[in-house]
């Protein structure tokens, strides 16, 4: 989560937030992790950030999971639903994203990312977003972590009529 100072600090220059609780959920990254105590806490954790949070302007989209490795699974499309769900009940005004890793073609993304309102590419965009725009072409798609040299890759999906600068 976030600090309040940062969100301060984000809310006084106009900076746009992804406001995000979980790095995982129920499978582990690291030994120590909060998967070992993720169903226990989930809910308490999306409290604390959303019920906390929810009054920044800066704070634009909800996260629910960072590259979380059941992404893809029945289980996390499960679990997944289910913290979309209760994040809306808490706050209903900005749209939710889950930050998906590798290829997006794998099982179950339809259902993954159907869960949320925009589906986030994390170091995957570039290869990735032309055959998910084929399968699902209302799927609003954003990167949500990348390296900066990337976004020469990623530019020429942009459409060139929404790129900054353009007019209508």
């Amino acid at each position: 989560m976030p600090s309040p100072a940062f969100l301060d600090a984000c809310d006084r220059l106009g900076l746009l937030v992804i406001d995000e609780p979980f790095d995982v959920w129920t499978t582990a990254k690291a030994k120590f992790d909060s998967s070992r105590d993720f169903d226990e806490w989930w809910q308490r954790d999306v409290d604390a950030l959303v019920l906390r949070d929810r009054n920044h302007p800066s704070i634009v989209i909800w996260g629910i999971g960072n590259e979380i490795p059941e992404g893809w699974t029945p289980e996390g499309a499960s679990i997944g639903r289910k913290t979309a769900d209760y994040v809306r009940s808490l706050d209903g005004t900005r749209p939710l994203t889950q930050a998906f890793v590798g290829a997006t073609d794998g099982p179950n993304p339809d259902a993954a990312m159907a869960i949320v309102d925009i589906a986030g590419y994390n170091y995957n965009l570039a290869q990735n977003h032309a055959k998910d725009h084929a399968r699902v072409p209302s799927l609003v798609m954003i990167t949500t972590e990348s390296l900066p040299g990337n976004v020469f890759e990623e530019w020429p999906g942009v459409p060139h009529e929404q790129r900054p600068g353009r007019r209508p």
